[in-house]
């Protein structure tokens, strides 16, 4: 299973638990250290995430490997696509890109979204790009796009709450066309490390409580029970985890190495009203 850092907190004021604060350039970079010594070496980035490729293109991302999501355009041509991703390389001073995903998919008419795929196909062949695939926040997002766009990567949400990729039979599917399942939202993008929330998740008080009386009877952390989940599921392929600084990258990677433990399915949640961050009313 391989770990991808995530860097939306890089670029963006990202995170509820993180009070949607954007980290500081020096902060990122102790991050980048302690993930390459902790051997991670891939990196999630994102053109929506603000400014996160010129804060990465001053540092040394030759050791890291790239997958970057590209946002959706009217102008579906094999020249301004190949133009959008060499300029996202030549940002980066990087060689090439591991993958390339599309981030929301849902926007392209289904004729447009076979168009981008015969495109970014012609890339791969021309080894500018390695992989190729989208991000999804549904299971049957995938069902939609498939006969389009045939992914070699899925990344979509995977958490203690959200298990929808799971109970849907995806995973299995995805498994049986040899695609890899990124799992992303590992921490419900930080609401399952707070015990001070806000307000609009008072709904969900009781799913919250008995996730602390897991905790207790488990003898675990937040971040470690929700890592201890991801993990179990041999049918995912990497893990997607963003951090606020370098002390949690090291945090993280310990949690992996913990022995299996029986995870409950109390926690499930079927509410898109929580499990789909796009829903959150917060104000």
């Amino acid at each position: 299973m391989k770990i991808i850092l995530g860097t939306a907190q890089f670029g963006l004021n990202y995170g509820v638990k993180n009070n949607f604060k954007k980290l500081t350039k020096s902060n990122i970079y102790r991050i980048l250290d302690t993930a390459y010594k902790s051997g991670i070496f891939y990196l999630d980035t994102a053109e929506s995430y603000g400014n996160v490729h010129q804060i990465l293109s001053s540092y040394n991302l030759s050791r890291f490997k790239i997958i970057t999501k590209i946002n959706y355009t009217k102008n579906i041509s094999e020249p301004t696509i190949e133009n959008s991703i060499y300029k996202i390389i030549n940002s980066l001073k990087i060689k090439k890109l591991y993958s390339v995903l599309l981030h929301q998919p849902k926007k392209y008419k289904l004729n447009e979204l076979k168009k981008i795929y015969l495109i970014l196909l012609n890339l791969k062949k021309k080894k500018i790009i390695n992989k190729i695939g989208f991000s999804i926040y549904k299971p049957e997002e995938y069902y939609s796009y498939k006969k389009y766009f045939s992914p070699d990567i899925v990344q979509g949400p995977l958490n203690i709450f959200n298990r929808n990729v799971i109970t849907s039979n995806l995973l299995n599917d995805l498994k049986k066309s040899k695609i890899e399942f990124h799992a992303r939202s590992i921490f419900l993008q930080g609401l399952l490390l707070m015990t001070d929330r806000n307000r609009y998740f008072n709904k969900w008080d009781k799913h919250f409580k008995y996730f602390q009386d897991e905790l207790k009877k488990t003898k675990l952390r937040d971040y470690e029970y929700a890592i201890n989940f991801v993990k179990q599921e041999k049918l995912v392929s990497s893990i997607v985890f963003g951090v606020d600084n370098s002390s949690h990258v090291i945090k993280f990677n310990n949690a992996l190495k913990l022995k299996n433990i029986q995870i409950s399915p109390k926690l499930s949640i079927k509410d898109e009203n929580i499990i789909n961050p796009n829903n959150w009313n917060i104000l």
